[in-house]
């Protein structure tokens, strides 16, 4: 039989970081659940079952533990688009864009919730904070992607291509909104009041790449 020892450093090491990752996943729940404003500190101690002290020893204050918590979703977020190899420089890599988008969207509802109070977040502060690094090199690599598309003539070229970028994050952010109040309403949707995700990523790409009204 083999016995592993562990040195007190490393035990220190050990202990310290299932503690912060304890803390980071009850604080992420409660965040993301309340709103960062409606959480305290006192109630994610109260959760994870750690000393109060614990959070500002580790993490200094509520603002940079929720900091980091997002920072950790975005990232998460950004690499799986980037293992994806995803590029708009054409109108197949938009459409597989956005089909990538939709579904990670589908696949991780805690991900919205992220994104809804990030908005109510940058709308009620005077000042708001960057996003992190690696989230704001992909958005700026995509964008570019959109401009070196329309340069090609694969797509419009008449809409700011940050703009092109916000429209396919707004609409395959917004099913997990949509699919909860309205999609569902038969009095809202009479002609089909159990819309499919698949339905859904279907008329929005139409939309998205073709316009709204008829063709001549």
């Amino acid at each position: 039989m083999c016995v592993v020892t562990m040195s007190n450093d490393q035990i220190k090491k050990r202990d310290k970081e299932k503690t912060c990752n304890k803390i980071i996943a009850v604080a992420q729940d409660l965040f993301l659940e309340r709103g960062f404003s409606a959480v305290s500190t006192k109630e994610i101690a109260k959760a994870a079952d750690i000393n109060h002290s614990l959070i500002h020893y580790h993490f200094g204050t509520k603002r940079q533990l929720w900091d980091i918590i997002k920072a950790k979703m975005f990232t998460e977020a950004t690499e799986a688009a980037q293992a994806t190899k995803q590029s708009l420089h054409s109108r197949e890599g938009l459409l597989n864009y956005i089909d990538w988008r939709a579904n990670y969207i589908k696949q991780h509802p805690d991900f919205v919730r992220l994104i809804l109070w990030s908005i109510l977040e940058f709308e009620s502060k005077s000042e708001p904070g960057e996003p992190p690094k690696e989230v704001r090199e992909r958005i700026l690599t995509l964008i570019d992607s959109v401009r070196k598309a329309q340069a090609a003539g694969e797509i419009r070229d008449d809409i700011y291509p940050v703009l092109v970028h916000a429209m396919i994050l707004g609409a395959t952010t917004m099913w997990y909104n949509w699919q909860a109040n309205w999609l569902f309403d038969p009095e809202l949707n009479p002609e089909q009041p159990h819309i499919t995700f698949d339905e859904y990523l279907a008329a929005m790409k139409t939309v998205l790449t073709e316009g709204l009204f008829p063709r001549d």
